[in-house]
């Protein structure tokens, strides 16, 4: 869905108050992939006082992979694993938290900043592995819990123009000009 400017604030507007966001606080979206061997909650990572800490600067979604029935969010997110519309949380938040998934890529459409979380690399690594090693991709990648508590709520992040460089050379000329037309509203 392509959308202006003027529907992008409408839909935000919608989503925040769907919500009840905080409207003083920016929005983080996390979003983590599958792991086979641990099905557990994705959440159980984070500890309350990291969670707290976090709430302090951040509105929390949890977005859980679709193959793990129950995430069990833990208190201070809001768990919008149930919402159909993965383009309306990627529009809605202001900041990506993620690991192996592909959503980065989506996400990076949006010209907005992502965070990859990889507390399990070279478990999942060795485990699962993946299409393109996130180490090379040039975005802020953390993986210990502590470390990217501290760094998600006392910096500012943008999307490192290694990654752009990184995105635009994966993909073709075409999807370079799709790109191009999507991110400029459809003009």
């Amino acid at each position: 869905m392509i959308l202006d400017e003027k529907q992008k604030r409408l839909k935000r507007a919608h989503l925040r108050k769907k919500y009840m966001l905080d409207p003083n606080k920016p929005v983080l979206l996390y979003a983590p992939t599958f792991r086979e061997y641990d099905q557990s909650s994705q959440l159980n990572i984070f500890d309350e006082a990291d969670l707290k800490h976090l709430s302090k600067k951040y509105n929390l979604l949890f977005r859980g992979h679709y193959f793990v029935g129950d995430n069990q969010p833990k208190k201070y997110f809001i768990d919008v694993s149930n919402e159909q519309n993965l383009n309306d949380l990627m529009l809605l938040s202001d900041l990506l938290v993620s690991d192996y998934s592909s959503i980065v890529f989506d996400y990076a459409l949006l010209n907005k900043p992502i965070v990859l979380f990889c507390y399990d690399l070279e478990k999942y690594l060795n485990y699962r592995g993946v299409y393109i090693d996130p180490r090379k991709l040039g975005l802020p990648i953390f993986e210990d819990v502590s470390i990217f508590i501290e760094k998600v709520t006392t910096r500012n992040f943008e999307l490192p123009a290694q990654f752009n460089d990184y995105f635009n050379a994966y993909f073709d000329e075409d999807l370079k000009k799709i790109k191009k037309v999507i991110l400029k509203g459809g003009n």
